[in-house]
């Protein structure tokens, strides 16, 4: 009796592995992509907890410096229609009240009251700005007067600045509206 050899199974072991090797190669290329997933999202959602402090602050700083309310309007005229640079526009000044020589002492010292704190708001707005420019990559900010006491405060930067593609750059903003 003659015992016969299959000859045609040969190559399949090297088959089976090559296909193996494969199916781990592209698990390997989806983890990566996934924990590349996972840090831009991370980053994302940390800019935008920053950007939510920074908003925080300054509305802290506007409610305990109410006199001075005119101070912390800073922006720009229509940066709606800008787009994400609003320092492209014409800044929008504001400037204390005075008080002419018919005023009484009390009118006088509103008037005073009220340059102090202007004068200290335009401070805060200084330090503030300064501070949303180096938290955030890109970062801008404004407050605008929307109503009678409606205030719109928004916080902006830019995602991704470090990509060359121009497309793969995005602008996030974080915004939040408040009455005094």
């Amino acid at each position: 009796m003659r015992i016969q050899m299959r000859t045609r199974e040969k190559g399949m072991t090297l088959l089976e592995v090559v296909v193996s090797m494969l199916i781990i190669g592209l698990g390997i290329v989806m983890c990566i992509s996934m924990m590349q997933a996972s840090n831009r999202y991370g980053e994302t959602a940390e800019y935008r907890a920053t950007a939510i402090n920074e908003i925080q602050s300054v509305v802290d700083r506007i409610r305990a410096n109410s006199l001075g309310i005119d101070g912390y309007v800073w922006g720009k005229d229509g940066y709606q229609n800008t787009g994400y640079n609003i320092n492209s526009v014409k800044e929008k000044k504001v400037s204390p009240l005075t008080c002419g020589k018919k005023c009484t002492t009390q009118q006088n010292l509103e008037h005073q009251a009220k340059g102090l704190a202007y004068t200290r708001a335009k401070a805060d707005m200084e330090d503030w700005l300064g501070h949303v420019k180096t938290a955030l990559p890109g970062g801008q900010a404004m407050i605008a007067k929307d109503g009678k006491n409606q205030y719109k405060v928004k916080v902006m930067w830019r995602a991704n600045p470090e990509a060359e593609d121009t497309s793969a750059k995005s602008d996030e903003f974080v915004e939040l509206t408040f009455a005094l």
